[in-house]
């Protein structure tokens, strides 16, 4: 199975400046550095799981973010991302370095595994021993999307009590009273019985999963998971580029003609062609989405999203319920968080809201973020917005240090920077806002005051 692991920024920064305060012999220094360095075993990891047929890179957006201020662990799933077999005819391009002999003794681990090895039971114990044997001591932030909330759900349950810190669910699948389901494969009889079909021949499902991209962009596979406004017709991405060129010199003779006939009309034709920009903009950023949600899907190894598929075990409610009671002080500080789209088609938000609801009436502190015009890529439909939430949500427990003015401030503290500390003092004790501002020449009053760039997170802020 692959992995992404990214190291504290702070762990390369010393790396990078060990060997010139060594040679500075500045030993008071080297204290300070190794005192702050030791602090970073006592913060939580960030691990990031996705769900069916997916790949670490779809949380590109957030680790981005994070990875200037935490230590980063992804998982790629068995047969997902890097993780999959590649048909050698095809140039693939892996995302991270892998050596060719640890591939292959991969790919020969994975060939071998059988489809009970594929349920979510297995996968969870899998990720457990993983998590175990790479940070025994660690505490664990953990964000997992779609199947991969329910992965961790039973992977919480796994690991010792109290060693998860918070727990992020992206776009939740439903969470089921009791475990007389098997598995989550639709409940009727005739999809249930064309999947069994494709269990025993793969091959099939390629020719289906061929007959339901023949739409392209506008077909349904990227339907079920980007949203698209209804006013949106996306052009085929072939002609996408001449047909912009061709309509913006349609609309400049008009323009001239308008020009010509009307001055008094100019703001008019004005707003006109303004209004097609922005148009033509929601359509390049959704072709942009599609695109990439489209190369994800072609990434997806049919025989292996059918073993997860079928290995994919719904969470029962009491299981939800142990592992929410295994996070770190839940009952008191919010340490749960879900965030789903209102228009998500595979994973629907009455899910999201009936954990929420169920958490709530059991006391647990959880917070529940809807984004509207939104569907079940999440990072794709809305990247700013669901990596801020995120953002915002785990620095609001301090302790955690899990944010990039920590991180600068401890640099400044690792070089001596005694001026920019004394700066950061000098800063604080400025008041948010001036007294009255009055030209010292002329002595006329300003009609404006002078105010303070404050942080959300700092205590003296003013709203």
């Amino acid at each position: 199975m692959s992995t992404i692991n990214i190291e504290h920024p702070l762990r390369v920064y010393n790396e990078r400046n060990n060997k010139q305060i060594t040679n500075d012999n500045d030993s008071e220094r080297e204290e300070t550095i190794k005192l702050f360095i030791d602090k970073l075993d006592s913060l939580p990891v960030v691990i990031f799981i996705h769900g069916l047929g997916g790949q670490i890179s779809q949380f590109e957006p957030i680790i981005a973010l994070l990875s200037q201020c935490s230590d980063i662990f992804g998982f790629e799933l068995p047969g997902c991302g890097n993780s999959k077999p590649i048909n050698k005819s095809i140039n693939f391009y892996r995302l991270s370095k892998i050596e060719n002999e640890k591939y292959k003794e991969m790919i020969d681990i994975i060939n071998d595994l059988n489809w009970q090895d594929f349920n979510t039971n297995s996968i969870s114990e899998l990720l457990s021993s993983v998590i175990m044997q790479k940070f025994p001591n660690r505490k664990l932030i953990i964000i997992g999307h779609s199947m991969g909330t329910h992965i961790s759900i039973k992977l919480i349950n796994k690991l010792p009590k109290e060693k998860i810190e918070m727990f992020i669910m992206l776009s939740p699948p439903k969470i089921i009273k009791d475990d007389n389901i098997p598995n989550a494969l639709p409940k009727d009889l005739a999809t249930r019985t064309l999947l069994s079909i494709f269990n025993y021949f793969p091959k099939l499902f390629d020719f289906y999963r061929y007959f339901d991209r023949l739409n392209g962009l506008n077909g349904l596979p990227l339907k079920r998971a980007i949203y698209e406004s209804d006013n949106i017709e996306l052009k085929n991405p072939i002609n996408f580029a001449s047909s912009i060129v061709e309509h913006d010199n349609e609309q400049e003779e008009q323009e001239q003609e308008q020009e010509e006939n009307d001055d008094n009309n100019i703001g008019n034709h004005k707003n006109t062609h303004h209004h097609y920009i922005n148009s033509n903009n929601e359509d390049e950023h959704l072709l942009f989405r599609k695109l990439r949600q489209f190369r994800w899907n072609l990434d997806t190894n049919s025989s292996i999203f059918l073993r997860h598929l079928s290995g994919f075990q719904l969470c029962t409610e009491e299981e939800l319920i142990e592992c929410c009671s295994n996070i770190k002080d839940s009952l008191n500080s919010f340490r749960i968080l879900i965030i789903c789209g209102e228009n998500d088609k595979l994973t629907p938000i009455g899910n999201s809201e009936n954990i929420y609801n169920k958490l709530n009436d059991l006391n647990f502190k959880v917070k529940f973020k809807k984004l509207s015009n939104t569907n079940h890529s999440l990072f794709l439909d809305k990247p700013e917005l669901t990596s801020a939430i995120i953002l915002e949500f785990i620095d609001n427990i301090k302790e955690l240090n899990i944010n990039i003015p920590w991180v600068l401030k401890i640099k400044a503290k690792i070089n001596g920077d005694k001026w920019g500390l004394k700066n950061e003092i000098k800063w604080q004790k400025i008041k948010s806002i001036s007294s009255i501002l009055i030209n010292p020449t002329t002595k006329e009053i300003s009609p404006l005051l002078g105010m303070k760039t404050l942080r959300e997170t700092d205590e003296n802020k003013i709203y």
